[in-house]
């Protein structure tokens, strides 16, 4: 089974509640479009997302822990949409993170970045959290999404199994990406 699927299990147990985002106001919210471009198209991750994931974890001569002072290494163009990094989950095999966000992407409000990072076993998997109204979400990353998933099952010759979806977790819309190798 694929981790995507054990991904939704332990958000749905394990996310907190989104606490009410003091940092910035929703009227200045940062546009996380150069992030996040591409995550809706074959679960492609900009040069951006992947510098982003790699300040999360610390690599510790072969074993991986959490990067507690990651707030500090995110890229400039970033640090003002981001809140809170909490560390979700602790495992042998993998770390699920969020990150709290006052951005949008497309235009459309986003709440929250979580990762699942596998430490040297290839887990990887990222979702998009959006604050409501959720229907104009949905219009919107409905048929790319479809498209998506279209483009991934013709190319044959993909070595990953890539999955991407929308879902509601925990009443919010997410659009969730798992690359795991």
């Amino acid at each position: 089974m694929k981790l995507f699927k054990s991904f939704l299990i332990i958000s749905v147990l394990i996310i907190q509640p989104v606490m009410a985002q003091e940092f910035l106001s929703e009227s200045s919210a940062i546009s996380l479009d150069r992030l996040l471009n591409g995550l809706d198209n074959q679960c492609e991750y900009s040069d951006d997302l992947r510098q982003l994931q790699r300040t999360l974890l610390i690599d510790q001569g072969g074993s991986y822990r959490f990067n507690a002072r990651a707030k500090d290494r995110i890229q400039a163009n970033l640090k003002p949409a981001i809140g809170n990094i909490r560390l979700i989950e602790d495992d042998d095999e993998y770390a699920v993170i969020s990150i709290s966000v006052n951005g949008t992407w497309h235009g459309f409000s986003v709440s929250d970045l979580q990762f699942v990072l596998g430490k040297e076993n290839g887990i990887n998997a990222t979702s998009v959290i959006f604050n409501p109204p959720f229907d104009p979400v949905l219009s919107f990353f409905s048929p790319r999404i479809k498209a998506s998933k279209q483009a991934i099952l013709s190319n044959a010759n993909d070595y990953m199994e890539i999955v991407t979806d929308l879902n509601v977790v925990d009443g919010k819309i997410r659009l969730d990406c798992d690359v795991s190798t």
